[in-house]
């Protein structure tokens, strides 16, 4: 049975049919028809390109639908791959190139990447405008090696292959040149000498004092150390190494170390130190942990020598609570605590003996207390009456005269009374006492005499 093709509908016969040229002539018209209309379309002379008239319009394309395209039918959706577009290029990628592969490249990436397989070294040489990069790199890695085993040689020899002198590599003279000492001038000899360089020297005799240096009879500079001070104590047969500065002329000591005035008292024991004179060995007694105590007394104490840390345990002066104005007399001071004391504070004096009276008039009870000292005190004085009814009396006298308050007392027993007096020396104190009937008796004990102001606790200070 026939069937037709798909574009242009021309008959295909089956092969078991039998030829009909009928049928061959209708698809020779069909295709006849098809061709003569695409070459009315198409210009038939280059000229005719510019010529807009005879460009191929719209209404001379064959309205023929595609039915299928790269083996796909029906409705096709077109895609790049389906009519061999190129792959779009990545935004910003200006170094992409297209690969056989029909894929962009970054050039930059693949040349990175690439391995150099086939690499020699075996040529040492020097590169050339022929060189492909391969050769190129085979060419350098070869001269590296060559370069390091030459330069392993020439640092592991310890030959001196290029004969450098002492001189060229800038090596200190090893034997010292001689110099004179005379007074703080110091002069010495030096073959070659150029300033700038160091150069040994050593003293004939001891430097004490700040002193100058010059070198072959030239210009006399001061001799200083690092830090620019003058040298003023060097040992006899010391060397120096000297180097002469451009901006002072100034000749400094090089590695001269240390420097000052400490003596070995004021380092401590153990240590050393080199300052002007050379090295010291410290004698300043260690004090840490000594537990040193000093007692405060009536003369200054000397603080013995030493270090202390300032901790406690080093050394302590002792201290006393009773270190107080209160204890201390009006117009006294110790360690710098002036005196407060008050009247009433202490007792100097004490009769603890009891006197009787059975008089209705004042009469004297105790001793006289006469002051060798001026100030202020206290007198206080217990006093009771013995009967159950009447008033005993009493009151202290100055110089024989009523002074104190006058004090009355119905108790059968003791109640203390207390009064302040002025007093100058000589003044003397008694207490006077009485009863308002005879049918009793007052008692009295005089059993309390405190200093105050300008009364000092001694037994002199009172006569009785």
């Amino acid at each position: 049975m026939s069937t037709k093709t798909i574009n242009l509908n021309l008959i295909k016969p089956d092969l078991t049919d039998v030829a009909d040229i009928g049928v061959i002539n209708t698809n020779m018209d069909t295709i006849d028809a098809a061709i003569h209309i695409v070459t009315q379309a198409v210009p038939t002379k280059v000229s005719q390109l510019n010529n807009d008239a005879e460009y191929i319009t719209s209404a001379q394309i064959p309205t023929v639908p595609v039915q299928s395209v790269n083996d796909k039918t029906g409705a096709v959706v077109l895609t790049a791959s389906d009519v061999g577009a190129e792959p779009a290029i990545t935004t910003g990628a200006v170094t992409q190139f297209l690969s056989g592969l029909k894929n962009w490249r970054t050039l930059s990436t693949d040349v990175l990447a690439t391995v150099l397989t086939g690499l020699s070294t075996a040529t040492n040489a020097v590169l050339s405008t022929a060189d492909t990069v391969l050769s190129a790199l085979g060419k350098l890695q070869a001269q590296i090696t060559a370069n390091l085993t030459t330069l392993t040689n020439h640092t592991s020899n310890t030959s001196n292959p290029h004969s450098v002198t002492a001189a060229q590599a800038g090596a200190i003279n090893s034997a010292p040149y001689a110099a004179t000492v005379s007074g703080t001038a110091v002069t010495v000899t030096i073959s070659g000498y150029t300033v700038g360089k160091i150069y040994p020297i050593s003293v004939s005799t001891a430097i004490t004092a700040a002193s100058t240096l010059s070198v072959n009879s030239g210009t006399a500079y001061s001799l200083v150390n690092v830090t620019g001070t003058a040298i003023t104590a060097v040992a006899s047969g010391a060397v120096l190494y000297i180097y002469q500065a451009t901006s002072t002329g100034n000749f400094q000591c090089v590695g001269k170390g240390g420097g000052g005035t400490a003596t070995t008292p004021q380092l401590l024991s153990g240590y050393t130190a080199t300052v002007d004179s050379g090295q010291i060995t410290g004698t300043m007694p260690n004090k840490v942990g000594s537990g040193t105590v000093i007692t405060p007394g009536s003369v200054a104490q000397a603080i013995p020598q030493g270090y202390y840390s300032g901790a406690m345990g080093d050394g302590e002066v002792n201290g006393d609570a009773n270190l107080a104005s209160a204890n201390i007399l009006p117009g006294k001071s110790i360690f710098n605590v002036a005196g407060a004391v008050t009247a009433g504070t202490y007792i100097v004096y004490s009769d603890s003996n009891t006197y009787y009276t059975y008089s209705t008039t004042a009469v004297a009870l105790g001793s006289k207390i006469t002051m060798n000292v001026a100030g202020t005190v206290r007198i206080s004085v217990s006093f009771m009456r013995s009967g159950t009814s009447g008033t005993a009396w009493g009151q202290v006298y100055k110089n024989g005269v009523a002074a104190g308050t006058l004090r009355t007392s119905t108790a059968q027993t003791y109640v203390l009374y207390s009064d302040d007096f002025s007093c100058s020396v000589g003044d003397y104190f008694q207490f006077w006492g009485w009863d308002n009937t005879s049918s009793g008796y007052t008692a009295a004990e005089i059993n309390l005499f405190e200093a105050g102001i300008n009364i000092a606790v001694t037994g002199t200070d009172i006569a009785t």
